[in-house]
């Protein structure tokens, strides 16, 4: 878990780099890509934290429909919080380009496809079973027999 987080924070400092160093933005605009990233990412890490050993496509991303509708409400949220008005100046952020929002919205979702890339290679390494304990010792029993 401390290795998730630390790429979320990677990925949101990735993300204000790119917009004030690289895109040449402003300050405001280098905060808000962050604080999107901070928000989007643990919206895509929950539907990760579904199963540490199973992907969230061989679970179904749409089997929870309570944790869907819970990430579709705090997205629109998100987006009223970057986009009206009224709470952009509460939450002190300024709105972004389309452009910014794709590198956002990647960005954010960096630590799911990581996560899942993570998944595969367990799963290769553990005989495709999703129990690692149980795979091992199958295979230590098929080179005994």
């Amino acid at each position: 878990m401390l290795a998730q987080g630390l790429l979320i924070s990677m990925c949101a400092l990735g993300a204000f780099l790119l917009v004030y160093k690289v895109k040449g933005e402003g300050l405001p605009q280098a905060r808000t890509a962050a604080f999107i990233v901070l928000s989007c990412s643990q919206l895509f890490h929950a539907f990760n934290c579904r199963s540490t050993t199973q992907s969230i496509f061989k679970l179904g991303v749409f089997s929870n429909l309570k944790l869907v509708y819970a990430v579709a409400v705090s997205f629109i949220l998100q987006l009223a919080a970057v986009g009206v008005p009224c709470m952009r100046s509460v939450f002190k952020a300024e709105s972004l380009s389309a452009v910014d929002w794709l590198l956002v919205l990647a960005l954010s979702s960096f630590p799911l496809w990581a996560m899942e890339f993570v998944k595969a290679v367990l799963h290769i390494r553990d005989g495709f079973t999703g129990n690692p304990a149980y795979s091992r010792s199958v295979r230590g029993l098929k080179k005994y027999s």
